[in-house]
């Protein structure tokens, strides 16, 4: 009886799935034309891995693809690790959590210091005691990761014990936004989405005197006060054209989630604050914008829709995150195409797991 219910159950699961099965196969062929207007292999490898993981919601899927940033690039960079060395312990050395964890920890730069055991060695001693200069990371699934919380405590690791944030440790390689494009001669760059306003340091670290100008965009009133503090604080003031609205096709009042100051927060129909949205185009009239950055949660499209004019007008270098929706891959890509048909691509991508990937865009 229960093996048939199971039957019944799997079958249904898979007929419900029909609908987006089709939506992704839709997506699928429409990025598949985009093909030849992108500029390298590395391109086209980011843009199957975000279809597969569309597919089959793997994440593993991306450390397998590897690091896009080429030759002598430094790796990634485990945030949740930082600098100290890393007992990982798994208790199972072929789980999905456990392989994901090794290699990318083998692919950034805590590979030469770190040690991998089971929890069975852990417990019964023969991994040796965790050391002062070490974290124990659990590479488990969550449930495992509770029951290992309590072995832990029992063996007086409790205070270098990490446990991934996100289930598994995720790796973030360096130079999103600034690797494929160089600076020009008097750049007037639009961040939008300031976040906290670190973008801007970054900004003039990769364009140094050539900046001329940085129009800062952030719609969540947390945010806003933190790009604030910091801008006064890193003297950015007279840099820094900062605008606390969100970009959009038209000028609305909206609502946003989250409003915590948080990376991700998004406008959604059930937010906690009112914002004011506006369009790129209304916002920075004639300047002639040389780069186009937008991470902004999913609103990337009606954004450009909002810059239709700027980007008809001044062509700039684009930069502009495609990984909050499957549509992304082909949605972004192809209106950008409607408006100059002479842009070409480039993606990027800089995380282990299904963050992080960059649309790069200029005309040739």
């Amino acid at each position: 009886m229960y093996r048939l219910l199971r039957k019944i159950y799997g079958v249904f699961v898979r007929v419900c799935n029909i609908p987006h099965a089709m939506r992704i196969r839709n997506i699928e062929k429409r990025a598949e034309k985009l093909i030849p207007f992108y500029q390298d292999d590395i391109s086209v490898r980011w843009l199957r891995a975000k279809e597969r993981f569309n597919r089959e919601r793997d994440v593993t899927i991306f450390a397998k693809t590897e690091k896009s940033m080429g030759v002598g690039d430094p790796g990634y960079m485990i945030d949740e690790v930082g600098e100290c060395n890393v007992a990982v312990v798994y208790k199972d050395e072929h789980d999905v959590i456990a392989r994901h964890t090794k290699r990318i920890i083998m692919m950034s730069s805590s590979a030469k210091k770190c040690r991998f055991f089971s929890e069975e060695e852990y417990q019964d001693g023969s991994a040796g005691g965790i050391e002062n200069d070490e974290v124990l990371v659990p590479a488990m699934d969550r449930q495992s990761i509770y029951d290992f919380l309590a072995v832990a405590r029992n063996h007086g690791d409790w205070s270098r014990l990490l446990v991934p944030q996100y289930g598994m440790l995720v790796g973030f390689a360096a130079g999103q936004y600034f690797d494929v494009f160089s600076p020009v001669e008097n750049e007037i760059f639009v961040d939008a989405g300031a976040f906290d306003g670190r973008t801007e340091l970054e900004i003039l670290k990769w364009g140094d005197s050539n900046i001329k100008k940085i129009y800062a965009f952030e719609a969540d009133p947390a945010n806003f006060d933190q790009c604030l503090a910091y801008y006064e604080e890193h003297g950015l003031t007279e840099t820094v054209t900062f605008i606390g609205k969100g970009l959009w096709h038209e000028h609305a009042v909206m609502k946003i989630g989250n409003g915590q100051s948080s990376a991700g927060s998004r406008i959604s129909g059930d937010g906690m604050n009112e914002i004011e949205v506006t369009t790129l185009d209304s916002e920075v009239g004639d300047e002639k914008i040389t780069f186009i950055k937008m991470d902004i949660e999913g609103s990337e499209l009606n954004a450009l829709k909002g810059a239709r004019a700027t980007i008809m007008k001044n062509r700039p270098r684009l930069a502009i995150c495609i990984y909050h929706k499957p549509e992304d891959i082909c949605e972004i890509p192809e209106y950008i195409l409607s408006v100059v048909p002479e842009y070409r691509f480039w993606i990027r991508h800089y995380a282990t797991n299904e963050w992080e990937t960059v649309l790069y865009a200029r005309c040739l």
